[in-house]
């Protein structure tokens, strides 16, 4: 399909398939451009934070058994 025949084809579709053909185009543009999101980028600078052996993982609880299983407890 060329350009001009795509945008003949936008004209005739309704502003929800307008919407629906522009937010797929621009997903396949950022995956080709590899433009991450904010979320991304951010996720990205706290896995070290929350990764094994950190400060931050290290008060979780890695024993998977049910609490309410513990014969020992404070």
């Amino acid at each position: 399909m060329t350009k001009l025949e795509l945008l003949a084809a936008l004209k005739t579709m309704t502003v929800a398939e307008q919407l629906e053909v522009l937010e797929v185009t621009s997903k396949i543009i950022r995956e080709g451009l590899n433009i991450k999101t904010d979320l991304e980028i951010a996720a990205e600078k706290m896995q070290t934070y929350y990764s094994k052996g950190s400060d931050l993982a290290a008060f979780t609880d890695e024993n998977m058994d049910d609490f309410y299983e513990y014969s020992e407890y404070a």
